[in-house]
Order: structure tokens, then C-alpha cells, then sequence
């Protein structure tokens, strides 16, 4: 009974211990940030992923500038990136605390393809003066 006891505690020490670690470097990463850009667009996130900041260039907001969307596009595929290199960054700290809940890192997935490549396939002309496609 004693030999149950001595090996239910000893669990319970291990298990604090790694709580302890989770928390330690859960707090290490929400101070972390991550950056992406694509195209106009420059997003920062924290190590959970939450945007923190969001930077657009001074030239891609005007009269004479490619249509809005592209614009819209653009922020999405910054943010998408910063999140996924916070994730890949926590599923590999996180792994040697908790390798069956976070398996071994594979290498980085394909980038997306960035929002400037699909401005500069686009072959139509925005037209600021009356907001349509020429």
C-alpha cells in the first residue's frame, strides 16, 4: 500500500512540475512576437496569436493606388503567416515538455503564396476615380 502511495506521489510531483514548465514558458511566449509580411501588409503576433500589431505601408492607402481588396488580401495573409510561425515556434518548445501532445516538429509547411505575387498576375487596372476594374 505504502509503494502506491510513494508512486501516486511521485506522480503528482512530476505532473506539478510540468505544470510548472508549461506555465514558465506559456508566459515566456505571450512576451514573444512574431512577424510576417506580405505585400503592403507587416502583422505582428504573440506567442498565442494574437495580433498585436498591424503595420500598412504609406503608399498602399491613397487615390492612385491597386484596388482595396488586394489590400484586404494582403493583411489576411500577414496575419495567417505571423499565427503559423508562432504555432510552428510553440509546437517546438513545447515538445520537450510534452512530446505526446506536441509530436516531433516536421519541417516549416510551404509559405502561402504571398498577396504581392497575386497583384502582380492580376491583369486587370483598378480605377480609383470610379471603383471598378478597367
Amino acid at each position: 500500500m505504502d509503494t502506491r502511495i510513494d508512486e501516486l506521489e511521485r506522480l503528482k510531483q512530476d505532473v506539478d512540475a510540468k505544470l510548472g514548465q508549461v506555465r514558465d514558458l506559456t508566459a515566456e511566449l505571450r512576451g514573444t512576437r512574431f512577424e510576417a509580411a506580405e505585400g503592403a501588409a507587416r502583422a505582428v503576433v504573440d506567442g498565442q496569436g494574437t495580433l498585436v500589431d498591424l503595420h500598412i505601408d504609406d503608399d498602399a492607402v491613397g487615390p492612385r493606388v491597386a484596388h482595396p481588396g488586394l489590400l484586404g488580401t494582403q493583411i489576411v495573409a500577414a496575419v495567417a503567416a505571423a499565427r503559423q510561425a508562432a504555432a510552428r515556434e510553440n509546437a517546438r518548445r513545447f515538445h520537450s515538455i510534452l512530446p505526446d501532445m506536441y509530436p516531433e516538429p516536421e519541417d516549416a509547411p510551404p509559405a502561402p503564396a504571398s498577396a504581392r505575387a497575386a497583384v502582380e498576375d492580376e491583369d486587370d487596372e483598378w480605377d480609383p476615380f470610379n471603383g471598378e476594374l478597367s
